[in-house]
């Protein structure tokens, strides 16, 4: 009995408070992730604001006045890149763990040496960076589409 206590033990943890090393790459590796497949998780978004502005626009044409002082395709605009930005952030996260349990390679994550705050906090960053660079590409079309 006391060969199996002494065998399964927790050693002493050697990464500090926090295993910055192996957080950052498990950063990197879901910025890669969504990299890889660029069209699907960078342009689908712009392009699925951009049909949400063209019909709603169309469907609702000159008829409707000023929101609050601002034509209306200027008012939509700013949410529909909001309302992108969260879909697409908790998209990220929760594909992210569905993709690795389906493809059985969730177990890389599982066995790392690292904790669950460590693991939440990799991938939420991954999220947001997405998030931004989607944020920043509708900007940019955006700006030409809508009239100030």
């Amino acid at each position: 009995m006391v060969e199996i206590e002494k065998k399964y033990q927790i050693g002493v943890r050697r990464f500090g408070l926090i295993n910055w090393v192996g957080a950052y790459n498990l950063y990197v590796k879901e910025v890669n992730r969504f990299f890889v497949v660029w069209a699907q998780t960078l342009l689908s978004p712009l392009i699925s604001s951009l049909l949400f502005l063209s019909v709603l626009s169309l469907a609702i044409g000159n008829e409707r006045g000023e929101v609050l002082g601002f034509p209306f395709i200027s008012f939509l605009a700013p949410g529909l890149i909001a309302m992108q930005v969260i879909q697409q952030a908790f998209s990220h996260s929760s594909s992210s763990f569905m993709i690795g349990k389906i493809q059985g390679n969730i177990v890389d994550i599982l066995y790392a040496p690292l904790t669950a705050g460590e693991i939440t906090l990799a991938t939420n960053l991954a999220a947001c960076t997405r998030s931004i660079m989607i944020v920043i590409a509708s900007i940019i079309v955006f700006s030409f589409i809508v009239a100030k």
